[in-house]
C-alpha cells in the first residue's frame, strides 16, 4: 500500500488593484442587499395588506366629475405656488449669500415637490377608479389572499 504524503503548499494570485476593488465591491454590496432584501420580503405582506384596504373602488360618472374638479383646482394652487417658490429662488440664488432663508426655501421646495407626487397619486387612482373601474379584481385579491397565507 502507499501512504498518502501531504506537502504544505502555498498558491501566490496576483490580481490587478482594479480586480480587487470590484471583488471587494461585490462582497460589501451582497452582504447590504441579503440585509436589505430580507426587510423587504418582511415588509411586502404587510404593503399587499394596505394596497387591498386602499384599492381604487368603482365610481360612478358624476362623482369622477366632483373628485376631477377638486384635482384640477388643487392643480392650480399648487402651480401658483410654483411659480412664487421659482421666484424666491432665483432671488436667493443670485445673491452669494447660501444663508439660512436659501435653505427655507429648498425645504419649502422639497415640501412643494411632495404635495405635487400626493396630487399624482390621488389623481392616478381617480382614473383607476372610474376608467377601470377599480382595477384588476383577480390581481387585488390574489395579493390579499398572499398576504394572509404569509
Amino acid at each position: 500500500m502507499e501512504a498518502c504524503c501531504k506537502v504544505p503548499a502555498v498558491n501566490d494570485v496576483v490580481v490587478s488593484p482594479g480586480v480587487f476593488i470590484v471583488a471587494v465591491m461585490t462582497l460589501v454590496g451582497w452582504a447590504i442587499f441579503s440585509v436589505f432584501c430580507g426587510v423587504g420580503m418582511a415588509a411586502l405582506p404587510y404593503d399587499w395588506l394596505n394596497e387591498f384596504k386602499h384599492r381604487p373602488k368603482p365610481i360612478t360618472a358624476a362623482e369622477y366629475q366632483d373628485r376631477k374638479k377638486m384635482i384640477g383646482e388643487q392643480s392650480v394652487i399648487l402651480m401658483e405656488a410654483y411659480k412664487t417658490l421659482s421666484q424666491e429662488l432665483k432671488m436667493a440664488g443670485r445673491s452669494n449669500n447660501f444663508s439660512r432663508k436659501y435653505r427655507q426655501i429648498k425645504n419649502r421646495e422639497n415640501r412643494f415637490r411632495k404635495d405635487v407626487v400626493i396630487l399624482e397619486y390621488h389623481y392616478r387612482n381617480l382614473e383607476d377608479a372610474y376608467r377601470f373601474q377599480g382595477g384588476n379584481l383577480i390581481l387585488q385579491y390574489s395579493k390579499f389572499s398572499f398576504a394572509i397565507l404569509s
